[in-house]
């Protein structure tokens, strides 16, 4: 029996297309769009097991055939998506991110880009930002299953064992879930990225291909009178399913641990909406026209979307609404274009050739393949020389310093923490034995170790300073508020390495030993709230007085503008206009929050960009770059801020020592 027409699973469709946008533009209340990707899978999977299943059943299967439906289905748009961002991103990225953007390419080709990004970061990651490839990943793990799927069917439907099919698929998705809830605890993205860990979201789809035959046993053994029940039960379906995916959208975010037992809400809510889609509500809230029209190009869409988003934020870091806007026009567009010229003409080549002779299919299914792999084999070639070769930078006329942080954007990132990493000399983990220095530790995050730069690099001008640096990042702020629930969603490897950094805190000598302890961190929203608990835990093992730095200004990557911008003229007054101005928002919230304390805070950003100059600093005396990526300080840009800071006049406060070192609680002298 074939499976006929379903203008509900197109506009399911709809639903987890547009979910991935939204989340994808930074629209706020769609932080858990990217379960949008999970409900295609439980899609997929009902559709591609019906598809097996009758073909199996009818002696039809050959494995020749559905492989070459997949691919013309899907190889063709995303061969062109591909090219074009290959071509673009040769103009657009510099060196590093195009050599990515090279071993992207290839494993994108090649089915494999699940396994790429999961080697290199997170899919939330900041690193995410520059990878127009990275939603491939998805595709990749779709084609995985298909390897492997016809095979789970022709067990499963072999005639020994045809009654416990469902019991089969069952137990290969019980144990998907299994490994993907284990991945997830223990903090690896292997959970989100490799297949076994998306198998059983692809299995929920697939035991709905034998629920109908059930449902019709059940039918048959009750009165007719009571069969109105499994009406209402669809209609209650319907909505409770599309209700758990809203849920999913708007309560779930990228620090949900997922997959794992939180994706069962979308994937249950995806289900129960295939199941019940051909009910009387369904006709208002899926089988719509726009809905039906969203979910028949959502293949292109998705395709089209994350390059253009990327490309559009790797020059305009920061959106606001109307960019937004334009992102989903622009995308929607490019869509229906990729549609209506390539996937929808592929497709329907295909279905054509079912009216000639066999002879006739064969010869078109051995062109397009053909076609397929010289097609790979053109793009394989460049795209390897660009990741071996490291990229290649493709304009002319670029200012030297441009170039030069370009090629070492890598370099400074990691020089950056040749000081603070210095156990032995620059950084000891204990204060000196001279009672006539202030004894300053930064406490804090990656943003802390600019600040210890920034004094370090300057000890001439802080002679009567001794200064250390320890890490305690924001978000294990958690740790100071155990009752608080926020701790139960960090991973097994982040909660770990969180309390061994508050054990640092609590066991060296430097907290009880110093005069002022200085917090540094990319405070957000979510961690001001813990600024009390802070106070209170350094309280109790220090008379230290404690500072707070506001969070730094933030632009996008600094190198990438650059070169985007093309000269060393006007580069300070283009870091000013792509500067986040929320940040402005977060360190008035966040005074507001110390000053109830009795916590004095300064704010960074006018030594950044200065008040009233419409211009932030870009570079220093020496055309040296002061960023090495959207925010962090070079050597040379902790340097030059540091000597700006030893001007302001509540930094130069912070040089009084308030009292005798005797009086310090918990001392070791």
């Amino acid at each position: 029996m074939s499976l006929a027409y379903r203008a509900d699973i197109q506009g399911l469709r709809a639903v987890a297309i547009i979910s991935v946008v939204l989340f994808h533009v930074e629209i706020a209340p769609f932080s858990g769009g990217y379960i949008g990707v999970d409900v295609f899978f439980v899609i997929s999977g009902f559709l591609i097991t019906h598809l097996i299943k009758n073909d199996i059943d009818s002696g039809n299967f050959s494995f020749a055939d559905f492989y070459i439906r997949r691919a013309r289905r899907l190889f063709p748009a995303l061969f062109v998506v591909v090219f074009f961002v290959f071509a673009f991103s040769a103009y657009q990225f510099i060196p590093q991110h195009f050599a990515r953007l090279g071993g992207s390419v290839l494993s994108s080709l090649t089915w494999v880009s699940n396994i790429f990004f999961w080697s290199e970061h997170g899919y939330f990651a900041a690193e995410a930002s520059v990878k127009p490839l990275l939603h491939t990943w998805s595709l990749s793990v779709e084609e995985q299953i298909y390897l492997v799927w016809p095979l789970v069917l022709l067990f499963a439907l072999s005639s020994s064992r045809r009654r416990i099919a469902p019991v089969i698929i069952l137990l290969l998705s019980i144990v998907s879930l299994y490994l993907a809830e284990r991945w997830v605890q223990s903090g690896s993205s292997a959970g989100f990225f490799l297949t076994p860990a998306r198998i059983y979201e692809f299995g929920i789809g697939a035991l709905l291909v034998w629920l109908p035959s059930y449902e019709s046993l059940t039918q048959s053994a009750i009165r007719v009178s009571a069969l109105r029940i499994f009406v209402w039960l669809k209609e209650v379906a319907l909505l409770g399913g599309l209700l758990m995916i809203g849920y999913a959208v708007v309560y779930f975010d990228p620090a949900t641990p997922f997959p794992g037992l939180h994706a069962l809400v979308p994937c249950i809510g995806a289900a129960l909406a295939v199941y019940a889609g051909q009910s009387k509500s369904a006709t208002c809230l899926l089988s719509n026209s726009p809905m039906v029209y969203i979910g028949r190009v959502s293949y292109s869409f998705y395709l089209v979307h994350w390059p253009i988003v990327i490309f559009y934020k790797y020059g305009h870091p920061n959106l606001d609404a109307l960019d937004k806007v334009f992102l989903i026009s622009a995308s929607f567009a490019a869509a229906l274009v990729l549609h209506y010229s390539v996937e929808k003409r592929f497709r329907l080549a295909h279905k054509g050739s079912q009216k000639d002779n066999q002879q006739q299919t064969a010869k078109s299914s051995k062109t397009f393949l053909l076609a397929c792999v010289a097609g790979t084999g053109c793009m394989i070639v460049p795209a390897a020389t660009v990741w071996l070769q490291q990229g290649l930078v493709l304009r002319a006329g670029i200012p030297e310093p441009i170039v030069r942080i370009i090629e070492a954007q890598k370099l400074k990132g990691e020089e950056s923490w040749q000081f603070v990493s210095d156990t032995e000399g620059a950084n000891p983990n204990h204060f000196s034995e001279r009672e006539d220095v202030l004894r300053v530790l930064i406490v804090g995050d990656s943003h802390g170790a600019d600040i210890f730069n920034a004094i370090y690099l300057n000890s001439n001008l802080y002679q009567d300073w001794a200064v250390r640096r320890l890490s305690f990042r924001p978000e294990c702020l958690f740790l100071l508020s155990p009752l608080d629930t926020g701790i139960q969603r960090l991973s097994v490897e982040r909660k770990q390495w969180c309390d061994w950094e508050l054990s640092q805190l609590d066991l060296k000598s430097l907290v009880p030993r110093a005069h002022k302890i200085v917090y540094v961190a990319r405070w957000s929203h979510e961690h001001i709230k813990y600024i009390p608990m802070l106070a209170q835990h350094l309280a109790a093992r220090t008379n230290a007085e404690l500072v707070l730095l506001g969070r730094k200004a933030e632009f996008g990557d600094v190198p990438t503008i650059a070169l985007s911008h093309g000269s060393m003229e006007g580069l300070g007054q283009r870091l000013a206009t792509l500067r986040d101005s929320s940040i402005d928002t977060l360190n008035h919230d966040l005074r507001i929050s110390a000053a109830a304390e009795g916590i004095s805070v300064l704010d960074l950003l006018p030594l950044i960009c200065e008040p009233g100059t419409n211009r932030c600093d870009a570079v220093d005396e020496n055309n040296n770059f002061l960023y090495y990526d959207s925010s962090h300080w070079t050597l040379e840009g902790a340097r030059y801020f540091g000597a700006k800071l030893h001007t302001h006049q509540f930094w130069k406060s912070l040089g009084e020592i308030p009292w005798h070192p005797g009086e310090q609680r918990g001392s070791s002298m």
